[in-house]
């Protein structure tokens, strides 16, 4: 058997981002499906981002820190305050990653498992070396009106990539440390889930959807790629040469994640009323898909913090409902070329005379399925092709969990529960769903789970360990109890929202 059970590369979704911040990394997706292996703590390694709330802004942190300055409601006269106190905060912050302890190297020798890095395009896993982020990270300065560490995805891929503890170091890159580990030991599993970052874009910056170009496919530096969507062509070139490269690791196995359709998450809110036209677009799922399959769609998409009858289209940045269906369309696309590149890898092994080792886990198609405005908040929305509820297990189920932004009243929560405080990424058990799906692939494809001992066999289906997720998900446990309140009061001030913001830039 392999030295390395298990490998990751991959983006903020593999590294366990949320909530604005990687600051959990032993959460992650890919740190539970170890977990439920029986691998221990060495067998499974990842980067420590645990100083001053995460990075870059952890806004579960910024919130309980209002929580213990103001208590449980923030009176008018204390309003003027919070802002001049997140300033505070958010300046220690930037000072601990940009010149403090955060910004030392890390002792650690060796390259992690988890090579995953929040925002990261598919190109990045081969064109961004530890030394291009270096040098980028060093250009920092103390800026006071935006205190924010600087080039936060560069630090945290120099954190992952660990240069300083390797001779060549300085040209590592997500492929290159996965191939040191397959030349030292072996790689058993190999999880790569990348592209998001290739379309993500859209949804955060909102605006007409800018379409990638040519020189963006071998430009080695992602602040030099202005594009916000990656066209079909384009994303399957850069997807063909991953391919290659990951071919190139020698892994026993590779299971590949689908790009979700980012127009599912609550960084978005659907405002206007439903779609009644399909605008001379495309369906996701085809020719074969309901005549009425528009109605998905709302007319436009906005912040989650504009309520729908506060909404300008002439004032309120947004994304209309062709932008939404055109970019749910290209993502279909990228699902396409991704199966096919998967089954001509196993086709030459079939030809070959050997069995597959690479799979598909569909992360699309369980986010479309567990969509809750989409399809639950109105039944008489015709679904996809196939399509069926997502069914929760049973631990999560009782607790109505659903893709809604996290909303809460009095300190409880009244919607959402599956995205976290930035309405793009998972919470802690969210992230146990995406686990489970890796899982029963996995399982599926011949890999071995063990319990906690590493030795002994799991027989049976493989099921996540949702009660130890519950008990360590702290938005689960009890939400920010100024949450609501400040919610409330400040839609129309836009002071503590400015925060939600902040977080959504390092992905525009």
């Amino acid at each position: 058997m392999p030295e390395h059970r298990l490998v990751c590369i991959g983006d903020s979704l593999s590294q366990g981002f949320k909530s604005g911040a990687i600051f959990e990394p032993h959460l992650s997706y890919p740190a539970t499906i170890a977990w439920e292996m029986g691998l221990g703590e060495n067998d499974f390694r990842y980067a420590s981002f645990s100083g001053n709330g995460g990075l870059p802004i952890n806004i579960e942190y910024l919130l309980r820190r209002i929580d213990h300055e103001f208590g449980d409601d923030v009176n008018w006269w204390e309003l003027p305050l919070v802002p001049i106190y997140l300033r505070q905060w958010m300046d220690t912050i930037e000072d601990y990653w940009e010149r403090g302890t955060g910004a030392a190297p890390i002792n650690y020798r060796g390259p992690y498992h988890n090579l995953a890095v929040w925002g990261f395009q598919v190109q990045d896993a081969y064109l961004l070396t530890a030394q291009l982020c270096r040098r980028i990270a060093s250009q920092t300065s103390d800026d006071w009106l935006n205190q924010v560490p600087e080039n936060a995805m560069y630090r945290t891929a120099l954190r992952v990539l660990n240069p300083s503890q390797t001779p060549d170091g300085d040209d590592a890159t997500q492929i290159t440390r996965a191939q040191e580990l397959a030349a030292s030991g072996g790689v058993e599993n190999l999880i790569v889930f990348l592209g998001a970052n290739n379309v993500l874009g859209t949804v955060t910056a909102l605006g007409e959807p800018l379409e990638s170009t040519d020189a963006e496919l071998t430009q080695p530096d992602p602040q030099q790629r202005p594009a916000t969507i990656y066209s079909p062509r384009h994303f399957e070139a850069v997807l063909n040469e991953l391919v290659k490269q990951v071919e190139q690791i020698g892994a026993e196995r590779v299971f590949w994640g689908t790009v979700p359709p980012v127009t599912v998450p609550p960084v978005t809110n659907g405002v206007g009323g439903r779609m009644n036209a399909d605008m001379g677009v495309e369906s996701p799922y085809g020719q074969g898909d309901h005549p009425q399959w528009y109605r998905r769609y709302f007319r436009y998409y906005t912040r989650p913090w504009i309520p729908d009858g506060k909404f300008r289209p002439h004032e309120d940045p947004h994304l209309t409902g062709e932008n939404a269906m055109k970019i749910d369309w290209t993502i279909a696309q990228y699902k396409r070329s991704l199966h096919s590149a998967i089954d001509a890898h196993n086709q030459k092994r079939r030809q070959a005379n050997q069995r597959d080792d690479w799979f598909v886990v569909d992360i699309h198609w369980a986010l479309e399925r567990i969509a809750y405005r989409r399809y639950v908040e109105d039944p008489s929305v015709p679904p996809p092709p196939a399509w069926s509820p997502y069914e929760m297990p049973s631990s999560l189920g009782q607790l109505g969990l659903d893709t809604q932004f996290l909303r809460a009243k009095q300190g409880k929560r009244v919607a959402g529960g599956l995205f976290s405080l930035d309405g793009i990424h998972a919470t802690t058990v969210a992230y146990g769903l995406v686990a489970q799906e890796f899982i029963n692939v996995m399982q599926h494809a011949g890999v071995a789970f063990h319990w906690g001992d590493g030795v002994t066999p799991r027989v049976g289906p493989v099921t996540v360990d949702y009660e130890r997720l519950l008990r360590l998900d702290t938005l689960a446990q009890s939400l920010p109890r100024t949450l609501d309140d400040l919610w409330d009061k400040l839609v129309d001030g836009n002071q503590v929202l400015d925060i939600f913001k902040r977080a959504l830039r390092p992905f525009a």
